[in-house]
């Protein structure tokens, strides 16, 4: 219960810092929008998930099958070798990420399955955000997320959150039973 709470803190502070990059401006910040994000949003967040630099890989590889060529996801979550999620991360300055974006996550989507021989078990989810939107699909039923939240929402969801993105709950498969109960809702 203590790192829930942790990471509650944790999750206003960045909400706080997130709100305050967007009143500044994307004119305000020194380097490209989406390293930006990266740095002061997305790896404190995975942080406080509880993946620390060890847990993730960045620029992870996700072969082409179709062009013969590489592509590269932001980051790959891990428990050792095993990787549990596929993060994309795109600039806190844009809105409507999925929308922008779809066709991307899609097309990582699809390069994964037709590629599975890089993990043991296969990934299930990846994850599109700015951390202004986050965008939850799984890879081998939809080609809409599940679950879409905006930041100012995070903190009344935190649990939610922490069910579905923490190091604890993706190692126990949590995510994938939220999916199942919410598809069973629809």
């Amino acid at each position: 219960m203590n790192e829930i709470k942790l990471f509650k803190t944790e999750l206003e502070k960045l909400v706080n810092t997130t709100r305050e990059i967007i009143k500044q401006g994307e004119n305000s910040i020194k380097g490209k929008p989406e390293e930006y994000t990266i740095d002061r949003l997305i790896r404190p967040f995975l942080d406080s998930l509880g993946f620390n630099e060890s847990m993730r890989i960045a620029q992870g590889e996700i072969p082409k099958p179709l062009r013969g060529t590489l592509g590269w996801v932001d980051y790959i979550l891990t428990e050792k070798d095993q990787w549990l999620l596929l993060l994309e991360a795109k600039s806190v300055f844009e809105k409507n990420i999925w929308r922008q974006y779809k066709e991307q996550v899609i097309e990582y989507a699809r390069d994964y399955k037709l590629s599975l021989k890089f993990s043991k078990e296969p990934v299930k989810w990846i994850v599109l955000t700015n951390f202004r939107e986050i965008h939850f699909m799984n890879i081998f039923g939809d080609n809409e997320p599940f679950i879409s939240l905006d930041f100012e929402k995070y903190i009344a969801n935190a649990g939610d959150l922490w069910d579905l993105l923490s190091f604890e709950s993706l190692t126990k498969d949590r995510i994938t039973e939220i999916y199942t109960e919410r598809s069973k809702e629809k």
